[in-house]
């Protein structure tokens, strides 16, 4: 028979250190270590936002500047295109034969051939005038046009024409234009025969494009009619097209 252990005397057991924390510890260490490597993770990405949002910012100044220098270039092309088709510079404008004479002295030389002036607003360029006769320096299509003012106090026939001498066709004058007008003024009575003088005032206008030659020669005659002197009202003229 085994005997009972009546041994008052309690099992004691080893107390925990309550100054060891080395538990403790190590379990804080493993949540700090997590928070560093959060915190280090969370700095990466906003470092990584911030070079994101600095390079597009790069290109989108670099694209700016790329597209305003293209268009800006652009608007020069176009506006250099336009100046030089539609304003071409002086230099190289060349100015093409013209002339215009008037009346302010005019009268009638040999044949009712009209004598001209060259005043005012009258000029000659590259074209020849004497004797009533304006003579072409260079070949081409020109538009010929002539204004005679005449007043006469009773009936009459006039005859308004531009003339034509070229050496193709021999020295004899050709018609080139011709306006015949029957004129007839209206005698006025009673208190409108202050305006008499007007009533018998009336004008003859002649245009148009002819091929001349080179030395051809053009003037104007004016048959019967009793021209009126002045520089707007008589003129001849022409110019190349």
């Amino acid at each position: 028979m085994v005997a009972e252990n009546t041994d008052p005397t309690p099992i004691l057991f080893p107390e925990a250190d309550i100054n060891n924390h080395s538990g403790s510890l190590s379990i804080d260490d493993a949540r700090w270590r997590r928070l560093e490597e959060r915190q280090t993770l969370l700095w990466r990405l906003l470092l990584g936002a911030l070079c994101g949002l600095l390079l597009q910012a790069c290109w989108v100044c670099r694209l700016t500047n790329l597209t305003g220098s293209s268009l800006s270039h652009g608007d020069n092309s176009s506006a250099e295109n336009k100046t030089s088709s539609e304003i071409p510079e002086t230099k190289d404008l060349e100015r093409k034969p013209a002339a215009l004479l008037n009346g302010y002295r005019a009268s009638e030389g040999k044949d009712n051939v009209l004598l001209w002036t060259v005043v005012g607003d009258g000029f000659l360029h590259k074209m020849d005038y004497k004797d009533g006769l304006l003579t072409i320096r260079e070949e081409g299509y020109y538009f010929l046009y002539s204004k005679v003012a005449f007043s006469e106090s009773h009936c009459i026939l006039v005859k308004h024409t531009i003339m034509r001498i070229s050496e193709r066709y021999g020295e004899t004058p050709m018609e080139l234009m011709q306006s015949v007008r029957f004129y007839c003024p209206k005698p006025l009575k009673g208190d409108r025969q202050d305006k008499q003088e007007g009533q018998y005032a009336t004008s003859s206008y002649l245009g148009g494009a002819f091929h001349l030659f080179t030395n051809d020669s053009v003037f104007v005659k004016l048959e019967r009619g009793q021209i009126r002197t002045g520089q707007k009202e008589n003129f001849f003229g022409a110019f190349l097209l």
